[in-house]
C-alpha cells in the first residue's frame, strides 16, 4: 500500500484561512470551504498562526485555564488538612478518594495558595 502524497496548499490560502479564524469562523466551516479536514485547520493554525497573525493575535493554548483561587470545596479540604484532618477522614467527608484530597492540597501549595486558618 502506497502512502498518500503529499498536499501542497498555496500560502495565501493558508493565510486567509488563518486570518479568518482570527475573526472568528469556526473551523469546521473553514475547512468545508478549504476542502480540508477540521483537524487540517486546526494544524495550520498551531503550526502556521503566530507567523501569519504575528504577536498581535493570541490563540488558545490547550488544557483549561487554571484558576486563581479554590473552590470552596477544595478551600474546606484545604483547611481541614491544615488543621490536623488524616487525608482518608477528609475524603470520606466529601466522597472522594484519599488521593483525590492529596492531589487538591498538592496542587494548591505548587500554585502558592496559602489557607487562612
Amino acid at each position: 500500500m502506497m502512502s498518500r502524497p503529499p498536499g501542497h496548499r498555496d500560502q495565501t490560502e493558508i493565510r486567509q484561512c488563518i486570518e479568518e479564524f482570527a475573526n472568528g469562523a469556526k473551523q469546521q466551516d473553514l475547512a468545508e470551504k478549504f476542502g480540508v479536514s477540521q483537524p487540517t485547520i486546526s494544524y495550520w493554525i498551531s503550526t502556521f498562526g503566530d507567523a501569519v497573525m504575528g504577536k498581535k493575535f493570541k490563540f488558545r493554548k490547550q488544557g483549561r485555564p487554571k484558576l486563581k483561587e479554590p473552590s470552596q470545596r477544595d478551600k474546606d479540604i484545604l483547611v481541614a488538612v491544615a488543621n490536623g484532618e488524616r487525608y482518608g477522614d477528609v475524603a470520606a467527608r466529601y466522597g472522594i478518594t484519599h488521593a483525590r484530597v492529596w492531589s487538591v492540597c498538592n496542587t494548591w501549595v505548587k500554585r502558592g495558595y496559602r489557607v487562612k486558618l
